[in-house]
């Protein structure tokens, strides 16, 4: 326990100084590459009854970037490389005197980013979320908030999630007006579900 304390210690502190996680209002159209697009959704993430989406970060593609700390609003607007675009990871801090962190790895979860100055709207997702209890597979730690963030990188607790995707996109077009009123072009592209556990054990 005392090495996987230490371990977790450090992943969080290179977190800290990388400045991986970002947050949605901190978006800027022009840092936008020609070979990138922008992606625009909502998140709300309920954990065993209790909204927890401002405890959360989303993760994109297998490298976790954009890597972003959800708000109150649950809006995400971010910038990937055109083309598929996976919704990857995600984990949830349940603070305390001790903190406890859940996260998911998920797989298939898809939508495309067309680019060519379009902001491709993913959805509004709702997830409802009962973790895994298994302590093996969370990590505890002393700090609290937002410091033991990255503290389950590599862990599992998906647990059982009840997922729902609704095209309703008036809100996170308000919130991409306010950074860039002059190019809003959105084209929706729903995101898959992702994969059971069986189906992901069938492939």
């Amino acid at each position: 326990m005392l090495n996987q304390i230490i371990i977790s210690f450090c992943i969080i502190l290179s977190i800290l100084f990388s400045g991986c996680a970002t947050s949605s209002k901190n978006f800027k159209a022009k840092d936008v590459a020609s070979n990138e697009g922008v992606i625009v959704g909502n998140i709300k993430i309920i954990i065993n009854g209790e909204d927890f989406t401002t405890h959360c970060y989303v993760g994109f593609n297998e490298d976790k970037k954009p890597y972003i700390n959800l708000d109150e609003t649950g809006n995400v607007i971010g910038k990937t490389k055109k083309g598929k675009t996976t919704l990857s990871y995600m984990v949830c801090t349940d603070s305390g005197f001790i903190t406890v962190n859940h996260s998911c790895k998920w797989n298939g979860a898809e939508f495309l980013n067309v680019g060519n100055g379009k902001q491709s709207y993913f959805g509004n997702i709702k997830i409802n979320w009962s973790p895994s209890g298994t302590g093996a597979k969370k990590v505890l730690t002393l700090l609290t908030g937002g410091l033991g963030a990255g503290a389950t990188t590599g862990m599992n607790s998906c647990g059982t999630q009840e997922i729902t995707i609704s095209n309703q996109p008036e809100q996170i077009k308000k919130a991409y007006q306010v950074i860039d009123p002059d190019h809003i072009n959105f084209e929706t592209r729903l995101i898959s579900k992702p994969k059971s556990e069986s189906e992901k054990k069938e492939k």
